[in-house]
């Protein structure tokens, strides 16, 4: 069994998706791990080096959710841990993947995690989101990457840029009952929103189970936070937000 699989989605990104698989040839983890790039652009045409890892071509544009739900179905129980990448983040050092591995599985109650995100100019992207469900603070957005950001502390959610999850958690997320009733299609653990929503409404579910989620600044990523090539973002944002609230509340979750 693998100790991680990871999951990276790509729309119309392939320059962007190209470094990250680049990035992760270079510093690839010394953790058992695998890559699956997940590409839905609707022609199915890419224009990109796999490097001979494993690529799903042509699920005309689902969605990032379904992407990441599908990506983990094709790989159920191959490995102990998932990891779930937009195509514009990459890897700057050997010890991000290790590092999020080895806090999953020595943390027998955290059953997710995310790293410290930059862009490549230097701004932060991700240095944790605190707070509660209903008031949540997103910390050191485009502040410089200081040492103040590279702590790890338990977190209300993480990025959804680049998730890390148990296996076992994912499943049990899935087969919940109220998550099978609001969404019987799924094939994962993700609510299948088109756009934004999926990582938080994850997060909000396995802490109601009783998990934990932590930011951990000890591992760290470039996140260049592209802009989408979606057309209609406003559209699926209010769409997801709605899916979002109506599960919160159907699981009697607390939310904005």
């Amino acid at each position: 069994m693998l100790d991680i699989q990871l999951i990276v989605v790509n729309y119309h990104t392939d320059d962007l998706l190209q470094r990250f698989i680049d990035s992760y040839v270079e510093f690839y983890p010394s953790c058992r791990s695998d890559l699956l790039i997940v590409n839905v652009d609707a022609d199915g045409h890419h224009k990109f080096e796999s490097h001979g890892f494993s690529v799903v071509n042509d699920l005309d544009n689902c969605g990032y959710a379904r992407a990441c739900n599908w990506g983990a179905y094709l790989n159920q129980d191959r490995a102990r841990n998932l990891a779930f990448f937009n195509a514009d983040t990459r890897f700057v050092d050997n010890n991000c993947v290790d590092y999020c591995v080895d806090f999953l599985d020595s943390n027998d109650n955290v059953a997710a995690v995310g790293p410290l995100q930059y862009s490549s100019q230097g701004k932060v992207t991700h240095g944790g989101i605190f707070g509660d469900n209903t008031s949540v603070v997103f910390r050191g957005w485009q502040k410089p990457p200081s040492d103040q950001y590279r702590n790890n502390q338990p977190a209300v959610t993480v990025s959804g840029s680049a998730y890390f999850t148990k296996s076992a958690v994912w499943k049990e997320m899935h087969d919940c009952h109220i998550f099978r009733e609001q969404f019987p299609s799924a094939l994962g653990a993700f609510p299948p929103f088109k756009m934004y929503y999926e990582e938080t409404s994850y997060s909000y579910h396995v802490r109601d189970h009783g998990y934990d989620v932590w930011y951990v600044g000890e591992a760290e990523m470039i996140h260049e936070h592209a802009k989408s090539p979606e057309s209609d973002l406003s559209r699926s944002m209010n769409e997801s937000r709605m899916g979002f609230r109506k599960f919160m509340d159907a699981h009697g979750i607390a939310h904005d």
